[in-house]
């Protein structure tokens, strides 16, 4: 009975000094991620070659290959790196004996490897491109901070309607509010919308905010640009009517839609953006080739043709009056049509259906607000 109480007890005894010394080295290597293990070269350490040819400056050496020790990083206590068109910082949470450090003018975006440096003192970190202040909440000695001037850009796909998560926060991690949205976007719930029924090639938001970091107070401040591309294809350069719109009957209309003289003469994306309206009944057309173009095209009434394809209609996403009454539309431009979603009106009189699969398609199309079709 002894005997098993007594192994008892050391089978406890045993599995506390695991769990004490797992925990321990556990800590251990939470403070060993601030420090390199041996030598190392410079250029390993300080993956950004900016970054990497400054600091061997700073420790005198003559190649970003030569190797150093943690001590000599630990040497380091002020560190003066502006305009030196450096990305990532990565690296200079082994400089943990720094105090004064100026990276101001840079495209650096993140600042986590600041976060355990709790010596810093002063932080000159205008001009970059940061969004996440989070590393910066630990630095309690902070008496000096500079973060004005952060600009931000990022491209995302047009859409009528844009959507963005508000990425700008404070070092408590709570989001800073937008003081001014372009293009009379609105700020609802965390989140930035811009309504926008026509292609434009940026929007953008200024935010400001007063902030305490440290044993000082800062501004804040910046903007964050979105450059808008277009799914749609578009023209690169300025071209003739007539070589954008191979059909001449077409290009005809779109002649007299943009108020040109000659089927030669040259036209621009941006006029092209400007078209909203297409009515170009009994014009004797085979071909749309070239409407895909027409990015802002809204309303297209194209009846009596001779159109079979449709494809250049696919990716016009204001698209949402079509007429195509009494043409030669194959089953597949009809399919194509059910996959427009925002069409709000279809005509389609004297279709003629050859397929089971055409007549599936039209059964679909018959769901939609305004849909008109007869068959001979």
């Amino acid at each position: 009975m002894r005997k098993t109480k007594w192994l008892k007890n050391l089978l406890i005894i045993t599995l506390v000094t695991i769990i004490i010394v797992g925990v321990n080295t556990s800590l251990e290597n939470k403070v060993q991620a601030t420090s390199i293990t041996g030598a190392l070269p410079i250029n390993q350490i300080f993956p950004d070659p900016n970054l990497a040819e400054e600091v061997k400056k700073v420790l005198g050496k003559k190649s970003v290959t030569n190797v150093i020790s943690q001590m000599e990083l630990e040497r380091i206590d002020i560190f003066n790196a502006n305009e030196r068109n450096i990305q990532s910082i990565e690296g200079l949470q082994y400089c943990t004996k720094l105090n004064n450090l100026d990276l101001s003018g840079n495209q650096i975006s993140d600042i986590s490897p600041l976060k355990n440096l709790t010596e810093l003192r002063v932080l000159d970190l205008r001009i970059n491109e940061i969004r996440d202040l989070n590393a910066l909440k630990g630095l309690k000695q902070l008496t000096m901070v500079d973060l004005a001037y952060q600009k931000w850009t990022e491209k995302i796909a047009y859409q009528p309607k844009i959507v963005i998560v508000n990425a700008i926060k404070g070092p408590d991690g709570e989001m800073v509010r937008p003081h001014f949205i372009s293009d009379n976007g609105i700020y609802i719930n965390g989140d930035i919308i811009w309504n926008l029924p026509t292609y434009r090639q940026e929007v953008s938001y200024k935010f400001g905010q007063l902030i305490s970091v440290g044993k000082t107070m800062t501004t804040f401040n910046g903007m964050v640009v979105h450059q808008l591309y277009s799914e749609m294809p578009l023209i690169k350069r300025a071209m003739p009517i007539n070589k954008i719109f191979p059909d001449y009957n077409l290009a005809k209309v779109i002649k007299n839609t943009l108020r040109k003289k000659e089927l030669t003469d040259v036209i621009s994306q941006s006029e092209l953006n400007k078209v909203e309206q297409i009515k170009a009944e009994n014009k004797t057309i085979y071909s749309i080739e070239g409407m895909q173009y027409l990015s802002n095209l809204r309303t297209l009434h194209l009846s009596d043709n001779q159109i079979r394809d449709i494809y250049p209609l696919e990716n016009l996403a204001h698209l949402s009056e079509v007429s195509l009454n009494n043409n030669d539309l194959t089953d597949e431009s009809i399919a194509e049509l059910l996959k427009m979603k925002q069409l709000e009106c279809l005509s389609i009189w004297s279709y003629k259906m050859n397929s089971a699969n055409a007549r599936n398609t039209i059964n679909h199309l018959i769901k939609r607000k305004d849909f008109k079709w007869s068959e001979k």
